[in-house]
């Protein structure tokens, strides 16, 4: 018989949620393999010679490869629910901020004195590039706000903020207590940004993911289970984000409430 039935192994992902997975043994295969799809079972199918047992362990070294594609099956199945780039301008800490585009060799993004955002450059991609950059001094300052807020609560001291875009996770904490954390939780609801936060900073204390880990996030965030859970939902519609998305094409037409304040040149 060349596949075996094993049953099934829990695998816990670096969010808390639970996922269990079909564990197949394959008399051919030369290697181990993790199947996961949008319309199928995850399973691991083990290599030749391969202890069924080994399979928890095999599924944990690979838990947020595991996480990234699951998440992705999710939003192929369910779409994009947010609307982050349909939206009326440009998404931040649940509302959206017009935008005025004005096309101009020189680039940059700055608030208006109306709470809008005037973006100029001479085309779609340098002003993508100017609003990412907006983002991030705006997740520097709102983020550094929710990180001294929660660090203080729980009493757990850090060393510094670090602000990113990593493709799979939504944070992290180095051995030295420098917590980075994605630009992109500004498209987030508050909440999930908190736990997020509290999260990482739990990390501090312990560096992994175990059940002590698990348990102090219980006591620190007692419903952090529903921000993990929209993390899951829609975290593969907020890491495919584009920040020109509300800027229309080049030379032309603008989506979104951005406004054009002068012509494009020609």
């Amino acid at each position: 018989m060349a596949i075996r039935e094993h049953g099934s192994a829990a695998l816990l992902l670096p969010d808390g949620e639970s996922v269990l997975v079909r564990v197949r043994q394959s008399d051919r295969a030369r290697t181990t393999r993790i199947l996961l799809g949008p319309e199928r079972t995850p399973e691991i199918i083990l290599a030749a010679g391969t202890p069924a047992d080994e399979a928890p362990r095999l599924l944990e070294h690979r838990s947020e490869w595991v996480a990234s594609k699951l998440a992705v099956s999710r939003a192929f199945r369910e779409g994009d629910e947010l609307g982050l780039e349909g939206g009326d301008g440009l998404p931040l800490d649940g509302a959206f901020v017009p935008v005025q585009v004005e096309w101009s060799s020189r680039v940059s993004a700055k608030r208006t004195p109306d709470g809008g955002l005037h973006v100029r450059g001479p085309n779609r991609d340098t002003m993508g590039a100017a609003i990412e950059r907006w983002y991030r001094r705006e997740a520097r300052s709102l983020l550094a706000q929710a990180l001294e807020a929660e660090a203080g609560r729980l009493g757990i001291d850090f060393r510094r903020l670090v602000v990113r875009d990593p493709k799979r996770r939504w944070g992290s904490c180095s051995s030295e207590g420098d917590i980075s954390l994605s630009w992109r939780l500004l498209l987030a609801p508050e909440t999930v940004r908190r736990y997020v936060v509290v999260h990482e900073l739990l990390h501090v204390r312990v560096p992994s993911h175990s059940r002590a880990f698990w348990r102090s996030v219980e006591i620190a965030f007692p419903n952090w289970q529903e921000p993990a859970s929209w993390l899951r939902r829609h975290g593969a519609e907020v890491r495919g984000f584009r920040c020109h998305a509300t800027l229309g094409r080049d030379r032309g037409g603008l989506g979104g409430s951005a406004r054009e304040r002068m012509a494009p040149p020609t």
